[in-house]
């Protein structure tokens, strides 16, 4: 697996934005993060939340932004299905 810091010599420090939507517990997201502050730490990545709308900007206009969005995805259990179901 290829990682952003292989072969770059010192770690390059990184800056983590999640953006939550309004509505969503902000304080259970921060609570989850805190508890893996040593992670963060170890690699040289700091991170801030943005409650906000995805349709709103989240940066200023004059960054440079890289965006990774990740779709959750979901299973079902089918061993209650007939094959071929």
């Amino acid at each position: 697996m290829q990682r952003l810091n292989d072969g770059a010599g010192a770690p390059t420090p990184l800056r983590v934005t999640f953006e939550e939507h309004p509505a969503s517990d902000e304080a259970k997201l921060r609570a989850n993060l805190d508890g893996h502050r040593g992670w963060f730490v170890a690699r040289d990545v700091t991170w801030d939340v943005r409650m906000q709308s995805f349709y709103e900007p989240l940066f200023e206009p004059e960054s440079v932004d890289f965006i990774m969005s990740y779709i959750c995805l979901h299973w079902l259990d089918t061993t209650d299905v007939p094959d071929g179901g």
